[in-house]
């Protein structure tokens, strides 16, 4: 194998030497001065490609939440084998009427009990809601299955 001409072998180093002392932005410049024009096109493709997929990531994530009912469930208390209560807090922009689904279920998640609450738009943005549940058996479990617009 044949050894490069000094020339080349001094101005690697030289090169070497300068990305090192003038850090790596200097030698992202030279490498872009150095490429030629097709390298150039395909790497600010890449570039404006990316951007404009995480634009839409973005712009879809928020879209899918903003203004969206959100809801959690507080607790249950089971009073009998015929009634449940189940206390959640949703949270909505005021101005939105809500209809939520609350469920109780058996041990095997069988649904033994479901009931539908208004909850009316208005101040606060969230508010705590108790709701009784009547049941064909005993409950073990009570929760919010879904909140929407009414």
């Amino acid at each position: 194998m044949p050894t490069p001409p000094a020339d080349d072998v001094a101005r690697d180093e030289a090169d070497h030497d300068r990305v090192s002392q003038d850090g790596w932005i200097r030698g992202v410049r030279r490498a872009w001065a150095d490429a030629d024009a097709g390298r150039r096109r395909f790497v600010l493709l890449g570039v404006v490609l990316t951007a404009i997929g995480l634009a839409v990531a973005i712009w879809w994530g928020l879209a899918s939440t903003v203004g969206k009912p959100a809801w959690r469930d507080l607790g249950y208390r089971v009073v009998d084998p015929s009634t449940t209560y189940v206390r959640f807090e949703v949270t909505r922009p005021p101005s939105l009427a809500l209809s939520c689904v609350v469920e109780a279920q058996e041990t095997s998640h069988g649904v033994v009990g479901r009931t539908t609450v208004q909850v009316p738009p208005g101040e606060p943005a969230s508010v705590v809601v108790e709701t009784r549940v009547r049941t064909t058996s005993t409950a073990v479990y009570g929760a919010v299955r879904r909140c929407a617009a009414a």
